[in-house]
């Protein structure tokens, strides 16, 4: 999903339609979720017209575009070279096949939970996809399926955003009781190849960073990932060519961020709260069912004297 560099002229009356509009057409939910006039409220009049940029700047993917995002990650398997190269026959068959035949799971943190968001995007593709309830497995499930049956169905992972990737590299490396036995889909994956079945396993998240999509890779090798949308390094905030801020202002821009985050407190450092969101990913991005916390702060933290401009459930 491109974002093209603003003009240094932003068209406020524009800006404020766009807002308006979006909400009535439901791209954004009502101002109890998003607010944009309240959070523009922040700003004293010298800093609105960087504020400006920053909410045009900023995406918002609701249930049903992220939804469509997701079910294109899981179709665009089909259309990745190793998948292709696993499968000599009808692509249309051969897809069939794959999606009746796979293993879908999810992503967890190091305490699996219920909201868990990885659970909306496997019964998204059950009520999506065609996938079967049968075929969806928590990770536990699905390591016993390879380690105690050997099963070699194709594993496939899904999400609904990545941002560092740390979250998937550690559910992949993290070690579950097996059959009594300590294992993971790390090991599974390094032993299938020693014994010569490599496992078949992808990963489809809906939005994906290149950050995350580059860390997964190095830290997972064999994981073949299919996103939706895939964000480059330039919708960062603070990159030396974001596209957030017109080519002029960019400097200005990311010096505001700067300066109002350390008035409200905001750390000047890449954790949940710091300034430059986790992992110094710097995002302007919100979905329906969450507020990523590679999302800078200024858009989701609330305090006395400032309003957020989204608000999780």
């Amino acid at each position: 999903m491109p974002l093209d560099r603003p003009s240094q002229e932003l068209n406020v009356a524009l800006l404020s339609e766009k807002c308006s509009d979006f909400a009535k057409f439901q791209i954004w939910p009502l101002r109890t979720r998003l607010d944009a006039r309240a959070w523009l409220g922040n700003f004293q009049d010298d800093d609105l017209p960087l504020a400006r940029h920053l909410l045009n700047a900023f995406m918002y993917f609701n249930d049903d575009l992220t939804r469509q995002l997701f079910v294109a990650a899981l179709q665009g398997i089909g259309v990745l070279q190793p998948w292709r190269a696993r499968r000599r026959g009808n692509i249309f068959d051969d897809w069939s096949t794959f999606l009746q035949s796979a293993s879908l799971t999810y992503v967890t943190g190091e305490i699996p939970n219920p909201a868990d968001s990885g659970h909306l995007f496997a019964r998204a593709a059950r009520d999506h996809a065609g996938v079967s309830e049968e075929q969806i497995l928590n990770p536990v499930e699905a390591l016993e399926r390879i380690a105690i049956r050997g099963d070699r169905s194709p594993v496939v992972f899904v999400d609904d955003f990545v941002g560092s990737g740390d979250q998937f590299t550690e559910t992949w490396e993290r070690r579950y009781d097996i059959g009594g036995k300590s294992y993971s889909f790390s090991e599974a994956a390094s032993d299938a190849d020693r014994a010569g079945t490599p496992l078949e396993v992808y990963y489809a998240p809906a939005v994906c960073t290149m950050y995350g999509l580059d860390n997964i890779k190095r830290r997972c090798p064999g994981v073949e990932i299919s996103a939706g949308n895939i964000l480059d390094q330039r919708y960062n905030v603070f990159h030396p060519d974001s596209l957030v801020w017109p080519a002029e202002l960019v400097a200005d821009g990311q010096a505001l961020v700067r300066r109002l985050s350390v008035a409200l407190g905001l750390p000047e450092d890449e954790s949940e709260w710091g300034l430059f969101g986790y992992h110094g990913l710097g995002l302007a991005i919100g979905f329906a069912h969450k507020t990523p916390d590679a999302t800078i702060p200024l858009f989701r933290y609330r305090a006395e004297h400032w309003r957020p401009l989204v608000k999780d459930v």
